[in-house]
């Protein structure tokens, strides 16, 4: 007769705990109190539990149940098209294998309707953590948080009790936009993503602010919000705004996608870059090195970040405490779609 199969979720429903607890106790049992412990080793009796570890002999019990173990990460993301998440995805990966942790992603991007079938797969597959790069209300996040450990990484909400990983999204866009003035820049456009995204929104504010600041006036039909990372998309918005009689002369992109599309559009109109026209990008993806000219563009520790956050949800795995929050560093890359003093 063969094995039973009993899964993580069956013994943290016989134990009354949770089964990331369950987990700890199979790969970190020194961490879990003697009360909890007790309890869960019970539950495993109960069900018919051998460990793998075991010796022979007790696995030569043709009835024992053998537990399925392997601890399972789901790292949501919204898509695997944009080229932004795969540095992301390389490091949280990374991290998982220095842990023994195995690491799947979830392409899809969440809304009320998918909500209830995502929760569904985290049950049915056992997972003992989320990695959430998908922008998700603080509702939803709660009932997740109610499966297993959740942190949010990139997109983010500062005001919801769960922790994650991000940049400055106010500070970058503000450096860059700064940067552009400094090359004499005082007619530019600013190319945004979705303003349902927190990162749209800060980096909007944080180009307002710059142009305030330095006193500049831009026309509202200069600030756009593209629906998607599509460049497409951005190339027809670009070609739309140089168009106008009242042109921009430069352009700063939340992404280095949307910042391909502006300079080829600025070659349509038989535009130099930078010469006449300047423009920064934003990630610095692969891509934004290998465009000609070469864009300047606000490079994030995208693998770093993937890294950051897996670390961060082992910890709360072994440990739940209270929210951490980790803010990296961005840095501006000067290539050749900018200039000063030309």
């Amino acid at each position: 007769m063969g094995k039973n199969k009993v899964t993580l979720n069956d013994v943290a429903k016989a134990a009354g705990v949770s089964s990331s607890t369950v987990s700890r106790v199979l790969n970190h049992r020194s961490l879990v109190k003697s009360d909890t412990l007790k309890q869960i080793e019970d539950a495993m009796n109960s069900l018919g539990y051998i460990h793998k570890n075991t010796n022979t002999e007790a696995d030569s019990h043709d009835n024992a149940a053998v537990i399925d173990e392997s601890p399972l990460i789901l790292l949501s993301i919204p898509s695997n098209n944009y080229q932004f998440y795969h540095e992301i995805i390389s490091g949280t990966y990374e991290a998982a294998r220095v842990h023994g942790y195995y690491l799947i992603t979830s392409q899809l991007a969440l809304d009320p309707d998918s909500d209830p079938v995502f929760c569904s797969l985290v049950r049915q597959m056992n997972v003992t953590g989320v990695i959430m790069l998908n922008n998700v209300s603080e509702k939803f996040l709660n009932e997740i948080q109610a499966i297993c450990p959740v942190v949010q990484c990139c997109e983010h909400n500062d005001n919801t009790a769960f922790s994650y990983v991000g940049i400055d999204d106010y500070a970058a866009a503000r450096n860059a936009t700064d940067y552009l003035i400094s090359c004499g820049c005082r007619k530019i456009a600013f190319l945004n993503g979705p303003l349902s995204y927190m990162y749209a929104q800060k980096r909007r504010l944080g180009f307002l602010d710059s142009i305030k600041t330095a006193n500049l006036t831009i026309p509202e039909n200069w600030i756009v919000s593209i629906g998607e990372i599509d460049y497409d998309m951005a190339f027809s918005t670009c070609y739309r705004l140089l168009s106008l009689e009242n042109a921009p002369k430069a352009f700063f992109a939340v992404s280095d996608i949307f910042a391909i599309a502006a300079i080829n559009a600025a070659e349509q109109f038989n535009l130099r870059v930078p010469e006449d026209i300047m423009v920064v990008g934003f990630d610095n993806l692969e891509v934004s090195r290998m465009a000609h000219p070469a864009i300047t563009t606000v490079s994030q520790p995208r693998r770093q970040m993937g890294y950051s956050a897996f670390e961060l949800l082992y910890n709360h795995i072994l440990s739940p405490d209270t929210p951490t929050s980790i803010i990296l560093n961005t840095e501006l890359i000067v290539r050749n779609t900018t200039a000063r003093f030309l």
